[in-house]
């Protein structure tokens, strides 16, 4: 216990997430994916608690909504906060108390009613999402856009299409660095689509043309097989 309290007070940047439930779960199991986010979980009751611990995460038992366990998280050096608690007055009440700890703090909700939707933007939550709102929509897109959704979701009989989407950020060597996507040959070559371009100040340029060039500290969306995103962000990257 007292190594993982050490490794948590030297996470810097990292993301906290409230409540290993089936969310909290499959939300690490992504983030471990990337292998770049360093995360701390937060849960209520020790079994689920040695469960995250069980599955290679840093966590805490402890009540997420107190300042006490949210300190112990490191709230003050986290980049994101993942509310993900078992009821929706709960996850307003941690959002409150962790927007107050740390204004800057990148704050992602989840919510069962709409209606909780307006109190934890209130509450000083940055994105609000609603699980059942998501699912109903899904849905809705396999009815009315069949095709559409098999890209979108993965859905239907071909759903190991295995497409992935990444975010690049070109560094001052990257070899993209004053080419255009034509130079790039980005769809050619590499077999991936740039469907936006953030500019380091902020512009964000969405589905591009060819004739837009790269400068270094933009921020790529990348997407295609996962296999080809991959390379694509292996070699240009940094």
């Amino acid at each position: 216990i007292r190594k993982m309290a050490g490794e948590i007070n030297s996470l810097r940047n990292h993301v906290i997430i409230c409540g290993y439930g089936r969310m909290g779960r499959q939300l690490a199991e992504r983030l471990v994916r990337n292998k770049t986010v360093a995360m701390v979980i937060i849960d209520a009751k020790l079994d689920v608690v040695n469960d995250a611990i069980q599955d290679g995460h840093l966590a805490i038992e402890g009540d997420a909504t107190s300042e006490e366990t949210l300190a112990e998280a490191g709230i003050d050096r986290a980049a994101t906060l993942v509310v993900a608690l078992r009821s929706d007055a709960d996850n307003v009440f941690l959002t409150l108390t962790a927007r107050n700890m740390n204004p800057h703090v990148n704050i992602i909700a989840r919510g069962e009613e709409l209606a909780t939707e307006k109190k934890l933007r209130q509450a000083g939550a940055n994105r609000v999402i609603l699980p059942a709102v998501i699912g109903a929509q899904q849905i809705a897109d396999i009815i009315l856009r069949p095709h559409a959704a098999h890209l979108k979701y993965g859905t239907g009989p071909q759903a190991a299409i295995d497409a992935s989407m990444e975010e690049l950020t070109i560094g001052l060597s990257s070899g993209l660095v004053g080419k255009t996507i034509r130079d790039a040959e980005t769809r050619q070559k590499y077999r991936v689509l740039i469907v936006a371009v953030r500019r380091a100040e902020g512009e964000l340029i969405f589905n591009p043309d060819a004739a837009v060039d790269f400068q270094a500290g933009d921020t790529l969306v990348v997407i295609g097989q996962a296999a080809d995103v991959k390379d694509f962000t292996d070699k240009y990257g940094g």
